[in-house]
């Protein structure tokens, strides 16, 4: 067990090989040491997930969640000092922890995602819920995250970002239907004229518990 008590993301290779759990605490203040001994004998059951993306070496900085398409590489061939790869010849531009990541003492599950409508307007919303259970043996808080990619766009996007998250408690073998309503508005890139627009065409709804563990993906198309 490892209590990281830190003002930033460290890179620790060696640890996550060999430590079978660790607790971030960044700087967690006066009440700190409370907190993280609750958390370490099992009073409070942890829910905070990771503000950042930890990379796995200072030379695969910057490691961010809403990278570019390509930014991790073009073959997806991962490398290791012994077999190198195509795109990171020895190693693999992967973080060591993505962008929301967190674990707890229950697990939980992810279902059901349905869309009010999978084709809206420009100036519409996109309306949807999903369920999530817990399927542990104790209660436990999950923070359900939403995120979207453009399939195509007239300027280069990220291949995710992040519109909506929600941190809901549930009872050990408890589901609830969580709902969620995105303007299309905050779908809008910024085009070649340096314009903010909604661009017509296709969008991927992406739900999960962090920005690299997806559970439920559905298609919208946005309407000329």
């Amino acid at each position: 067990m490892l209590v990281n008590v830190n003002g930033r993301p460290f890179s620790m290779p060696w640890i996550k090989e060999h430590v079978p759990a660790i607790v971030e605490a960044f700087y967690p203040g006066e009440e700190g040491g409370h907190a993280i001994s609750d958390v370490l004998f099992g009073k409070v059951n942890p829910s905070g997930r990771l503000p950042v993306s930890i990379p796995q070496s200072v030379g695969h900085i910057p490691t961010v969640y809403d990278y570019e398409p390509a930014d991790r590489g073009y073959y997806h061939i991962r490398g290791t000092p012994e077999k190198p790869g195509r795109d990171y010849v020895f190693s693999s531009p992967d973080p060591a922890w993505p962008f929301g990541h967190g674990l707890s003492y229950t697990t939980f599950e992810y279902c059901d995602l349905v869309m009010d409508a999978t084709a809206v307007s420009r100036d519409g919303n996109v309306s949807f819920n999903f369920v999530i259970s817990n399927t542990g043996d104790r209660e436990g808080q999950e923070v359900a995250q939403v995120y979207y990619r453009h399939a195509f766009s007239s300027t280069v996007t990220p291949n995710r970002r992040l519109i909506r998250f929600q941190k809901v408690s549930l009872e050990p073998g408890e589901a609830r239907r969580l709902a969620f309503s995105v303007p299309t508005t905050e779908l809008a890139i910024w085009n070649a004229d340096m314009q903010r627009v909604v661009e017509p065409g296709q969008l991927e709804l992406m739900v999960g518990p962090s920005s690299e563990l997806i559970r439920l993906t559905q298609s919208i198309v946005v309407l000329e």
